[in-house]
């Protein structure tokens, strides 16, 4: 009796056992990855084709041009009628290199005639007196007029434009003059500093030595224009100079017969050009209104030469050829039947 009891028992312990073992197994097999999963697990991801959106928008192909100063140079020559001999002695110099040359400022003197200097715009060609008329009466009288000497400037050389001449004479010790004598006066840009003294006081000089240099911070800035053709003599570029956004106007244009650059030159309104740093935005291309751009990634080399993107919808791109124009700021202008505004299409290394 106890012999089949103990039987029985063992039995039981042999089913739970076992049953326990099936439902191990069972969790092994239900926790174990098929060979279809693992290999699923094992394969590269699929990832997403990076894409972009076409956007519709104007371009323009903009440049930043940098320009370097050229400053105005002018020299002040000796008075030809210094002195009643053919030598002719430097008896005095009254500037040093930096000093700013104003309407009515000594120069210095040769022989004794002295050397006075007049903010002009045109240079001077002719002795004048009272009666003379003229471009370059208003110029003298323009320069009486900055130095607070005269009222105003009517090209008319009067009794009030000699009074002016002379007090400035007389400012500076040396007596009254009766008209406005070349040789006496110095025509120098408004804005010039002594860049130079030539000569010392003793020298023996000659009716072509120059005295002292002048450099006027009113100058031209070179711009190099690289490949770019379309600026014409009269533009207004933008331009940036020290980083404040300015006007620059276009005065002149010249070309290298070797290399075929062009160079222009701008003037940009400024007093202390000379120790700013400049550049100009020369825009080139400029698509007409608004057009569908796309990344310039997204663009891909059709087989038959042409270009094309490639659209995509679901997950999938569908070649579709298109025409470039404009190319600005890394957008690219495209035209073509099958894609709009707000599609998305593949970029360059994703399908």
């Amino acid at each position: 009796m106890s012999s089949a009891k103990s039987s029985r028992r063992l039995i039981r312990l042999v089913g739970v056992a076992t049953a326990g073992c099936l439902v191990g197994i069972g969790g092994t097999v239900l926790c174990t990855l098929s060979p279809q999963q693992a290999a699923q697990e094992r394969a590269v991801p699929v990832l997403p084709i990076p894409t972009a959106v076409v956007v519709r928008q104007e371009l323009a192909d903009k440049t930043e041009v940098q320009c370097s100063f050229s400053s105005t140079v002018v020299e002040a020559l000796a008075p030809v009628s210094a002195g009643k001999f053919r030598s002719r002695v430097v008896t005095a110099l009254k500037v040093a290199a930096g000093d700013a040359l104003n309407s009515g400022t000594v120069v210095g003197s040769v022989s004794g005639r002295p050397l006075i200097a007049f903010t002009t715009t045109l240079p001077f060609y002719r002795d004048l007196k009272v009666g003379d008329r003229g471009a370059d009466v208003k110029a003298l009288e323009s320069g009486l007029v900055a130095a607070k000497r005269l009222a105003k400037a009517d090209s008319v050389f009067g009794a009030d434009t000699l009074g002016a001449l002379r007090g400035i004479y007389r400012s500076a010790g040396l007596g009254s003059p009766e008209k406005f004598v070349l040789d006496a006066a110095w025509g120098v840009p408004k804005g010039s500093r002594v860049a130079q003294v030539l000569v010392s006081v003793g020298d023996v000089v000659g009716k072509d030595t120059a005295l002292v240099s002048a450099a006027s911070g009113a100058g031209d800035w070179a711009c190099e224009l690289f490949g770019v053709s379309q600026v014409n003599v009269g533009d207004v570029l933008e331009a940036k100079v020290d980083g404040e956004s300015m006007k620059a106007n276009v005065v002149g244009l010249s070309a290298d017969g070797e290399t075929g650059v062009v160079t222009a030159k701008v003037s940009l309104p400024t007093a202390e050009a000379g120790e700013n740093e400049a550049a100009v935005i020369v825009v080139g291309e400029v698509s007409d209104g608004p057009v569908l751009t796309v990344p310039a990634g997204a663009v891909f080399s059709a087989p038959d030469g042409g270009f094309e993107v490639r659209v995509v919808v679901a997950d999938q791109s569908t070649s579709v050829k298109v025409t470039v124009g404009v190319a600005a700021g890394g957008w690219v202008e495209i035209t073509g039947d099958q894609v709009s505004e707000g599609d998305s299409v593949a970029l360059r290394g994703g399908g």
